[in-house]
Order: C-alpha cells, then sequence, then structure tokens
C-alpha cells in the first residue's frame, strides 16, 4: 500500500471499516474530521505511528485496522 498523504491512509481505512460492516457511513468522514483537528501522530524513539480514531458513535462495533504502508506517511503530532 502506497498513500502519499495522512489522508489518503485514512480514507482507505475508513473505506475498508465501512465495506467489512463494523462502521456506520459517517464513519470515513467523522475520522478526517477527526485527524484535521486533532492529529494523532506519535513520535517515538526510532519509528513513528500515528493511531486515527474518531468518536465512538460512528462505529457498529469494537474494531481495529492496522495498516503497514510501503512508504512513510506523514501524520502531524498532536
Amino acid at each position: 500500500m502506497i498513500f502519499a498523504t495522512c489522508q489518503q491512509a485514512l480514507a482507505h481505512i475508513g473505506e475498508e471499516m465501512l465495506a467489512k460492516g463494523v462502521v456506520h457511513p459517517t464513519y470515513p468522514a467523522a475520522l478526517l474530521e477527526r485527524e484535521a483537528v486533532f492529529p494523532t501522530g506519535i513520535a517515538l524513539e526510532k519509528h513513528a505511528v500515528a493511531i486515527p480514531h474518531c468518536e465512538a458513535i460512528h462505529a457498529r462495533e469494537p474494531a481495529l485496522y492496522l495498516i503497514r504502508p510501503d512508504n512513510p506517511v506523514h501524520f502531524h503530532q498532536g
């Protein structure tokens, strides 16, 4: 998987979670909106991660979706 922006990565996550039926149709937009207001990037000692999420009202059930892109994807730090 290659993403040029964090928004592309988030759109992919939103679409996949929606296709799996674990989120409501409002989830993809809520994920992007949350990231724009409260960035989820975390710089660790040797790596960086992001833990994007939104309000639970957009989920049908608890779920976790992991991606490991083939390229670095820049997420702003909160």
